[in-house]
């Protein structure tokens, strides 16, 4: 049986202004369909949108007020960016406290995504974090923006060889750019800043769709980074399994925060990132985890 209302087919996004590329259509009862798609380097669609777009559609189907504060996802295929794009939202839960979701993304009668989002109202303390982050790192102002780094660097490179630096929404300024982009690291930690080059507005759910969206961003660079430097990563393929996102504070997301991505372990073909995500006041607001696969191109 055909859909009443079908799924449009989506139109390659400009990279602008995140807000026009992440809020969805509804196409019948607690199903939505995206209308633009952002590629990647392999010319599949960026993951980081299948995660925003998951946890807004959840989003649409929670009570007035209660605010995501953990994403699950697993990655089940590469999405191509020329094909209808499905989110079909399961209720799981309505409860005092808490709202459950699980989102199945679908292309073509096939999943590409599985994600489970879960919403609470607000609640009182008792609470703590960390507020100590990381303070050898130079605030933003005082480093580079990183395509203008790769554009004036005297290594020859081009910048199409450095892939997803020059997302036209994102502005990203690594913490120590020659090791980022040059030089493979032993460390496996990588450190630089984010921010949205334009702001959004004050919708809730999608200043958190945006952080899903962001949490994708070259996190998983960490595990490979001892083995190839990012300009020699054409070399490598890698593609996401799963991700884990988990929201500390309930805040806008469209000013700078800084990425502390490690890697605990690679092998057997997989690599693992921990990220924590601070905000300018070094405040722990949030930690991803992110899996890929890891291999030579062939």
């Amino acid at each position: 049986m055909s859909d009443p209302c079908p799924a449009p087919t989506p139109s390659l996004w400009d990279g602008r202004a995140l807000e026009t590329l992440l809020p969805l259509v509804t196409i019948g009862p607690d199903r939505y369909a995206s209308t633009a798609s952002d590629d990647n380097f392999n010319r599949r669609l960026y993951g980081g949108q299948l995660l925003g777009q998951a946890l807004l559609a959840a989003a649409q189907t929670v009570p007035e007020g209660r605010r995501a504060h953990m994403l699950q996802a697993c990655f089940l295929r590469g999405a191509a960016i020329d094909q209808p794009l499905r989110f079909d939202v399961q209720r799981l839960l309505d409860g005092g406290r808490y709202s459950s979701r699980h989102v199945r993304v679908t292309q073509a009668a096939h999943a590409v995504l599985d994600a489970q989002v879960s919403f609470q109202v607000p609640s009182d303390p008792p609470q703590h974090r960390r507020t100590d982050g990381p303070d050898d790192v130079p605030g933003p102002e005082q480093l580079r923006d990183m395509v203008d780094l790769v554009r004036d660097g005297q290594h020859g490179f081009e910048l199409r060889m450095v892939p997803l630096v020059e997302k036209h929404c994102v502005e990203m300024r690594p913490v120590d750019p020659e090791r980022f982009v040059f030089q493979a690291d032993a460390s496996a930690r990588q450190r630089f800043w984010l921010r949205l080059r334009d702001g959004l507005p004050e919708a809730p759910a999608l200043h958190d769709a945006a952080l899903a969206y962001l949490s994708d961003f070259l996190v998983t660079y960490c595990s490979y980074s001892p083995y190839t430097s990012m300009v020699d990563m054409r070399d490598f393929y890698v593609a996401s399994l799963n991700h884990g996102l988990w929201f500390h504070e309930n805040l806008r997301y469209d000013d700078w925060l800084l990425f502390d991505c490690q890697s605990p372990a690679t092998g057997h073909g997989r690599g693992f990132a921990v990220v924590q995500i601070y905000d300018r006041q070094r405040r722990l607001v949030a930690t991803a985890t992110q899996q890929c696969t890891l291999g030579e191109r062939r």
